[in-house]
């Protein structure tokens, strides 16, 4: 599949693990590779270009990916959304949407951003998310540079949901309703890497 030239990508890995036990979430493996490298692996070849979020004050950097550092102190995954809508506007040739997508969660799509890029089209809708069995997954989204200073008001009033700037800004839904559910399975746990492999071989 070719990358789509206008959308920049983002993975969102600013957050704490703290519910993961033992080290970094994302360095954790899972088929001999740590998490974060399946979805680089997967989220590259469906960009023009990759970055990875980090909290604030990081730089560089990572898994040979440019760090885009959070400007805004445990804000969550819309602090990296707005941290990569800035630095994407800074791009030359500047790309027109941005594609994010979770760190945990290494078997998304391989389609997601075409997807979501054909859904926003014909919706004419600045964003768009993936749903996958009745739930969003707001993570997952494709946003338009348009929406930096929605993204930044909200940052200000303390509206942090990404589930909530979603539903502001009019998001197409794109439904994955097929019977995979490891697609969005994402790893809080652990143990739930082992869940993960029993669900992809199943």
């Amino acid at each position: 599949m070719k990358p789509a030239r206008d959308i920049a990508g983002l993975i969102l890995a600013g957050g704490r693990a703290s519910r993961f036990d033992g080290g970094a979430k994302e360095t954790a493996l899972f088929r001999g590779k740590p998490l974060i490298q399946h979805v680089i692996d997967r989220a590259a070849p469906q960009v023009a270009r990759l970055a990875v979020s980090r909290p604030q004050g990081a730089s560089g950097f990572s898994f040979d990916l440019e760090i885009v550092a959070d400007r805004h102190a445990d804000c969550g995954p819309i602090a990296g959304l707005y941290a990569g809508l800035d630095w994407m506007s800074g791009l030359s040739p500047a790309p027109k949407m941005l594609a994010t997508f979770a760190c945990d969660t290494p078997l998304f799509p391989k389609d997601l951003v075409r997807k979501l890029a054909m859904l926003a089209s014909q919706r004419e809708a600045v964003a768009a998310i993936a749903s996958s069995r009745g739930a969003p997954h707001p993570t997952f989204g494709l946003w338009s540079a348009e929406i930096l200073p929605i993204v930044k008001d909200r940052i200000d009033r303390g509206a942090l949901s990404l589930m909530g700037l979603a539903d502001a800004v009019g998001a197409a839904i794109a439904d994955y309703e097929g019977p995979d559910e490891a697609a969005f399975f994402n790893v809080n746990r652990r143990e739930d890497i082992a869940a993960l492999e029993r669900l992809a071989c199943s």
